[in-house]
């Protein structure tokens, strides 16, 4: 990404900039999710399923989803291997929904360094 692309976004509210600890060094970053900074949701019911991953790790009744699966998309998301079923004691699927969406780049938003 370009500085030039990095202002658009800015202008346009999709990025956003912050101090870092060294003077004079600028750089791009793109701003991860983790399942500390999110949340996930989960139901089914006979032959419907849902995934959704919601922006904030707390539920406030007006999270910004980030991105949501239904119905044969959960399915496929599983049969796939981008998605982990949750073992006793050890969940994964929250992990894994975090890691795809990072892999695909779902709701980051780049950030500058300066």
């Amino acid at each position: 990404m370009t500085y030039e692309t990095f202002d658009l976004l800015l202008q346009a509210g999709s990025a956003t900039r912050h101090k870092g600890c060294k003077a004079g060094i600028a750089r791009l970053e793109a701003y991860m999710w983790t399942i500390e900074n999110t949340r996930l949701d989960t139901w089914s019911e006979r032959d419907r399923s849902s995934v959704v991953l919601y922006k904030g790790a707390v539920d406030t009744g007006n999270d910004e989803v980030i991105a949501e699966w239904w119905d044969n998309a959960v399915g496929e998301m599983f049969e796939d291997g981008f998605f982990e079923r949750d073992l006793p004691r050890k969940p994964r699927l929250h992990q894994s929904v975090v890691d795809y969406c990072n892999d695909m780049g779902i709701g980051i938003a780049p950030v500058l360094i300066d």
